[in-house]
């Protein structure tokens, strides 16, 4: 997706919906770009033509579904098989729900739909802004897909903002606290949001779980982009704040929050940048952007920087 077309997604994501998600994030670590965010990569592509072919934001929500794995795609996890469905508690209707929907999303978004519907008896996998993915059916939520509740933005951001703060706490973050995350390890929170906490290792920073082929980036280093767009649109803390490199050597800006993080350029003295949060052991070191779009360019030791 397109920079001007994440901004555009997400400033219409706030617009519609950032008063409800801000109030439900106020009181949890999480941060309204982060959602936003989020919300933006799972299903912002498929937007635009929703938006034109209907009128009421439960239409819209209805027709947020993706994940087009197909029934021969080697899914390990419920439902792996068309028959595995079928078999479930009202399995039956459940298909033909996912059907039906998948015949809609097809006819507003042809392109992205269209031949997978007519493609034998495909489903799709994910269901709602967020994607929340039809496996949960087999686990105790199979009134929500039944009931479609994905259509509701409340019920649909409560199944989002839990799984956000299970993956949250697996990083060892109080789920209680309204102390925000950096963006830096939001993304990573992203990360374990969107691929699971099982094959996540501490040692690669965004660089792991999920590989995004069409953006040539993890599905962190991706949702960290999104969120300092979702700053300097927000006007959120420190969105606006310009530095200057204040070491008459230069700083070296990394890849990450401390100094195991590959070297990517050095920054000379007196350079201005703008400061879009902290990161790292301590808060120590500055997320920063170079190029004033609100796209992270890395990290430097924050100590040497002084304001503008």
């Amino acid at each position: 997706m397109e920079k001007n077309n994440v901004k555009k997604n997400i400033i219409w994501f706030i617009e519609n919906f950032g008063d409800r998600v801000a109030k439900r994030v106020e009181q949890t670590p999480l941060t309204l770009s982060f959602v936003a965010s989020i919300a933006v990569h799972e299903t912002g592509y498929i937007w635009s033509n929703i938006r034109k072919s209907v009128s009421t934001e439960e239409e819209f929500l209805e027709l947020c579904v993706g994940d087009k794995l197909g029934w021969d795609a080697g899914r390990s996890y419920f439902p792996a098989k068309k028959k595995t469905l079928l078999d479930a508690p009202n399995g039956p209707k459940m298909y033909k729900i996912a059907r039906d929907v998948l015949k809609k999303a097809a006819a507003v978004n042809p392109k992205t739909f269209g031949s997978y519907f007519h493609d034998s008896d495909n489903i799709l996998f994910g269901y709602g802004i967020f994607q929340y993915d039809l496996l949960f059916y087999n686990e105790g939520d199979s009134q929500y897909f039944l009931e479609k509740g994905w259509m509701d933005f409340d019920r649909c951001l409560e199944k989002a903002i839990e799984e956000m703060l299970l993956a949250a706490e697996f990083l060892g973050y109080d789920r209680d606290s309204n102390e925000k995350i950096s963006n830096y390890d939001l993304a990573l929170i992203g990360a374990i949001y969107n691929g699971g906490s099982k094959d996540y290792d501490p040692l690669r920073g965004l660089k792991q779980i999920r590989w995004i082929k069409w953006a040539q980036k993890y599905y962190g280093e991706l949702i960290y982009q999104y969120m300092n767009i979702a700053d300097a649109v927000i006007g959120g803390q420190n969105g606006n704040k310009r530095y200057l490199v204040n070491a008459r050597s230069g700083l070296r800006l990394r890849a990450g929050p401390s100094v195991k993080f590959d070297v990517l350029k050095l920054v000379p003295f007196g350079t201005s940048l703008a400061l879009l949060g902290y990161g790292g052991s301590g808060n120590a070191w500055a997320q920063v952007d170079l190029e004033n779009d609100g796209v992270a360019d890395g990290f430097v030791f924050s100590e040497f920087l002084r304001e503008a």
